[in-house]
């Protein structure tokens, strides 16, 4: 199976530029363009889902309180030292929110105006969850009311997601903490009514290099990751910056393009991933069927994001600070 998979992706990897739109001068349709967003008393949400047809800032499993304060406090830098490098306009109490109106030493903060927004997550200050499949986060996206198709009949149709990011500031003196930044998009296939979320690495400060696999969040669902990296799944666009283990200051235009047979690469993933998993509700394989269409036309979106999300951090010996700046998220269809 595992031979078979290989050529498979190879396979679909090397015949995808000559069935996808020109990664040099592809004709974008938008499918959400960035917005400015001047209300962020609607835009920030906490512990809860996100709400529809409008860019919001989610935090979750950091406590209910998070954003109950609007602190005037400069996220953007710290003692000289750039934590978001996202310093928003006064009143500052106006575009961001944490659990505490005190400086970074005593809390995580979170901060948007108009197509920028700001993740400052210090794990010393709230209180450790145990979680299963998934860790603390913020996510700065659009989910949709009404899902529009992935892609239409036109073979060399791509789904394209990107923004401008920068990763300022990781502080990890001791342990094993994680945080990584990554792009998501989370599909619905009509034929099968199944979730599937793909997910493209652009910041991991324990390596941003791996071989993109298939696995099942229990409190979600199927999901296939990978680097935001040129493979099997994911086309890194040429004028997109290169995923990064190290932070780095100063906003770097990323775009990840996944062509039609980016996106059969990572049905096939997931459908090798249930072959041996056929416990799980979303593996279940119905007569004649596999658990997802190959089909990318029977795919909607559902919501798509910019993510930071923490592992194997606590208070105490293994945690971790990390802070993030995004500028102009957008969603489109590359021809």
């Amino acid at each position: 199976m595992m031979f078979r998979l290989a050529l498979i992706l190879t396979s679909l990897l090397l015949s995808a530029a000559s069935a996808a739109a020109n990664l040099f001068n592809g004709s974008p349709s938008a499918i959400v363009e960035p917005a400015c967003i001047d209300d962020s008393d609607a835009a920030f949400v906490v512990e809860s889902p996100p709400p529809e047809d409008r860019f919001s800032l989610v935090v979750r499993h950091m406590g209910e309180d998070a954003l109950d304060a609007k602190p005037s406090f400069d996220f953007g830098v710290f003692e000289g030292f750039p934590l978001t490098n996202l310093s928003v306009p006064e009143p500052r109490a106006a575009w961001q929110r944490a659990k505490s109106p005190q400086n970074a030493d005593y809390t995580s903060a979170f901060q948007l105006h108009c197509f920028d927004a700001g993740f400052f997550i210090n794990t010393w200050q709230f209180e450790p969850q145990i979680l299963i499949d998934e860790g603390p986060h913020a996510v700065y996206g659009y989910a949709f009311s009404d899902p529009p198709f992935a892609y239409d009949r036109n073979p060399e149709t791509d789904l394209v997601i990107q923004a401008e990011v920068e990763v300022p500031w990781v502080y990890r003196p001791q342990g094993r903490a994680i945080a990584q930044s990554y792009f998501q998009i989370r599909f619905y296939d009509v034929s099968t009514e199944r979730f599937l979320q793909m997910t493209m690495l652009l910041h991991n400060n324990d390596g941003v290099e791996f071989t993109p696999y298939a696995d099942y969040a229990r409190n979600d669902s199927l999901f296939v990751a990978s680097p935001a990296e040129t493979n099997a799944v994911v086309t890194r666009s040429p004028y997109s910056a290169a995923p990064s283990v190290l932070p780095w200051t100063g906003l770097r235009f990323f775009r990840s393009q996944i062509t039609q047979q980016n996106f059969r690469a990572a049905i096939e993933l997931a459908n090798a991933f249930c072959a041996s998993r056929a416990e799980i509700a979303d593996c279940v394989i119905l007569p004649g069927r596999t658990p997802l269409s190959f089909d990318p036309a029977d795919y909607r979106i559902f919501e798509f994001s910019v993510i930071t999300e923490i592992f194997n951090a606590d208070t105490g010996r293994n945690g971790i600070s990390v802070g993030l700046h995004l500028r102009g998220l957008g969603l489109y269809n590359f021809r």
